[in-house]
């Protein structure tokens, strides 16, 4: 009997079960989304690709039948020396997946000559491992012996395999060398791309023992509609956007339109009954649209797909949810990291971040080739970041895969760039509200200026809420120190609170109650929906800028009518160029002065960017070259990576650190160490993301330059579990400044 996994230890998995259990997932696969996955593949090899898939899926693990292989799960499994193989002198254990395709020879023979080398190469790939042994002849060596000194000589072993292949499995060859080293064209490039892709799939989710598409064409447009209907109480002759969702339904789509004009009902509309991807820039958006999803389709097989998808999930459940609701949970949001979910929605890194071409991106492409995609805010991404995205679509919608992008601001540049490389998209008209909504007022001081701080605290005094957005989270302490100063009460809101003080500071505070004054940075761009009367904000780049004054004077009021400004701009930004272009910055805060008092609609300032972006002062700006460079990189140089968490971190930027601050650390010592020992003592899956739930609530996300020079010390390092020495408050969160030993003792 050949075992494929280790699991459960009393009685591993046999190779043919696994096998079985794959080859399931696969034709599951076929049955939900068949015609559409077809219509991705190469007209010339349609009829070869299902039975291609099929033949890569019997023989992808049949490389574990090595005896290294087999002794490997034996000893895992606690089995007796007595019970373990004998292994022939001279052989290295050879990952199995550079072995499987050893039975592949005879096969691969009735498919056409220049497909054969894909259906090699996904068997051989479909592990990221052993590629060392594919240099050249010489590195070849090794393989050759495993197969003719061991693999050949247990070929009675896999018995129970030979039902499985039509005229049955034949001796193994180890003469395939050259066909793990073609390069493919173009087509075949393709073919390869969507079967290895799709072989992911299916072997992953046969893994996890999970259905690799969840409750496919379940949702449709006329649960939109009903939504509109019933719940928002619109007029079905008023759903502007059916008429343009149905038309546009099979095309790429770029809508451009304002806040609270339904755009994003168009998208879900323009999704009809597909299998679809949301995606969004922050957590925090992504969790909001998540809980929409599920009340305008009335259903949970909605996918959540972020790296803390798992905890927020869970914490989403109230305390009478019985083990049943918790592991029903936990398969969906496995489910949607496996994507089959038939509307999944998640961060921009877990989809874009493909376009590196790590090690199993294929998966992520494949899937999307028959699927739909929404990008909503595209906006708020840096112009490295932009280029990974549409760079991504590109790709994506060669391979027949359809996205939206639905944004207030969408910056010419992009729309170029874009609209050159896919012809055919589709564009509706721009929907924005030609009511007058901001009244504007330039003021050329720092925000931090004592006339600025004046004026907040007079505003508080004239309006139910003031909100303030500063470009750092140290000027956004400061402007609450300086007002605090005046004897007025601020409320702070930025990135570096522990994950449950921010959660409480949305949920309980802004998002409940926008009155008084509240503080916080550029996270409430696109995470928060807030209405407040008037806005004091450092300047930044005019997208930026316009999703700020996004958040006042919004939902469903008249056009502004008063001679007042709601929209102040301090025009002495103080990130110096960190965070916002110095060259975008400056062309926003010409534009702006233009434009200083009169009172401006959504058409106004949907112009006023495109002007900006449209300036030919910006083709030598560094925003532009940002923008070029990683194009450049992509495009021309073939930019990868090697792995999938290196690709987020290229993508996010990520130099951040999460740590428990000392002093939250020693406020609650007793239920952190308790949920820090239970998380190293239990094996249920459950109770351990309860207690990493419990952990992750304590901590902070800071900055690595300032995590280098900090003092700190590990709870937990397999978990990177990690106090630092800083001081901490529930009222302005987390200080970078070491705490003094005094103090700390």
């Amino acid at each position: 009997m050949v075992f494929a996994k280790s699991s459960p230890i009393d009685n591993p998995e046999t190779l043919y079960n696994h096998t079985l259990t794959v080859v399931k997932e696969a034709q599951s696969l076929k049955d939900s989304y068949g015609a559409k996955i077809l219509q991705s593949v190469p007209e010339s090899y349609r009829q070869f690709f299902w039975d291609a898939l099929f033949l890569a899926c019997k023989v992808h693990d049949l490389g574990k039948v090595q005896s290294l292989f087999q002794n490997k799960i034996l000893k895992a499994a606690k089995r007796n020396k007595s019970e373990l193989l004998q292994v022939a002198k001279g052989i290295i254990d050879i990952p199995h997946n550079i072995i499987s395709p050893a039975f592949l020879h005879n096969l691969a023979e009735p498919f056409p000559e220049k497909i054969q080398p894909a259906i090699y190469q996904a068997v051989a790939f479909h592990h990221g491992r052993g590629k060392e042994y594919l240099l050249n002849d010489r590195a070849w060596i090794p393989v050759e012996d495993a197969i003719r000194k061991d693999v050949d000589g247990r070929i009675k072993e896999l018995d129970e395999m030979q039902p499985l292949f039509e005229g049955g499995l034949a001796s193994p060859s180890p003469r395939y060398l050259r066909k793990l080293q073609v390069q493919h064209g173009a087509e075949e490039a393709r073919f390869y791309l969507l079967l290895k892709g799709l072989l992911h799939r299916a072997d992953h989710a046969g893994s996890a023992h999970m259905a690799v598409e969840v409750a496919p064409n379940k949702h449709s447009a006329q649960q939109v509609k009903d939504y509109l209907t019933l719940q928002k109480k619109v007029r079905p002759q008023n759903i502007w956007q059916a008429p343009y969702a149905s038309s546009s339904a099979g095309h790429n789509v770029i809508l451009q339109a304002g806040t609270g004009s339904g755009k994003t009902e168009f998208a879900l509309l323009w999704i009809d009954s597909e299998k679809a991807f949301y995606a969004l820039p922050m957590r925090t958006s992504v969790n909001a649209m998540y809980e929409r999803l599920k009340e305008t389709y009335r259903s949970n097989n909605i996918g959540l797909l972020h790296g803390d998808s798992a905890m927020y999930a869970l914490s989403t459940l109230d305390g009478s949810s019985s083990d049943n609701g918790v592991s029903d949970t936990l398969q969906k949001i496995d489910a949607a990291r496996q994507l089959g979910m038939p509307i999944s929605v998640c961060t921009a890194d877990q989809i874009f971040t493909a376009a590196f071409r790590y090690s199993g991106y294929e998966k992520i492409f494949a899937t999307l080739a028959y699927s739909k995609l929404v990008v909503d805010e595209i906006q708020s991404y840096d112009p490295d970041m932009v280029a990974v995205i549409l760079k991504a679509l590109i790709d994506i919608s060669e391979l027949g895969g359809r996205f939206c992008i639905i944004t207030a601001t969408l910056p010419k540049m992009y729309l170029d760039y874009i609209a050159e490389r896919i012809p055919g998209i589709e564009r509706p008209p721009p929907k924005f509200k030609t009511s007058g909504r901001h009244r504007l007022r330039m003021m050329p001081k720092a925000i931090d200026d004592p006339e600025v701080i004046d004026q907040i605290v007079n505003l508080s005094m004239k309006y139910r809420g003031v909100l303030v957005i500063a470009n750092t989270v140290k000027m956004a302490k400061k402007i609450k120190s300086c007002i605090q100063e005046r004897q007025t009460q601020a409320f702070l809101l930025h990135s570096m609170f522990t994950y449950e003080d921010r959660e409480f500071k949305e949920q309980f505070g802004i998002l409940k109650c926008q009155n008084g004054i509240w503080i916080t940075t550029q996270l409430a761009e696109v995470s928060l929906n807030i209405d407040f009367d008037v806005m004091v904000t450092e300047i930044s780049s005019v997208d930026s800028q316009i999703q700020r004054w996004g958040r006042v004077w919004r939902n469903n009021r008249p056009e502004y009518s008063s001679a007042e400004p709601n929209i102040y701009v301090a025009t002495v930004p103080s990130d110096k160029g960190s965070i916002y272009d110095k060259d975008l910055v400056s062309l926003t805060e010409q534009a702006l002065c233009t434009h200083n008092s009169s009172l401006m609609s959504d058409v106004d300032e949907f112009e006023l960017v495109q002007s900006i972006f449209g300036d030919p002062a910006l083709e030598d700006s560094g925003y532009k070259a940002k923008f070029d460079t990683s194009i450049k990189m992509l495009e021309e140089y073939n930019f990868s990576v090697e792995t999938k968490s290196e690709a987020q971190r290229l993508f996010r930027r990520i130099l951040n650190v999460s740590v428990i601050p000392s002093q939250v650390y020693s406020a609650n010592q007793e239920e952190i160490d308790k949920a820090v020992a239970g998380l190293n003592s239990n094996k249920d899956r459950k109770e351990r993301l309860k207690q990493l739930q419990t952990i992750k609530k304590k901590t902070v996300s800071i900055p690595y330059h300032y995590f280098k020079d900090i003092n700190r010390w590990y709870l937990d390092k397999d978990q990177d579990i990690i106090v630092a020495n800083m001081q901490y408050s529930f009222e302005t969160g987390v200080e970078l400044a070491q705490v003094s030993s005094a103090a700390f003792i």
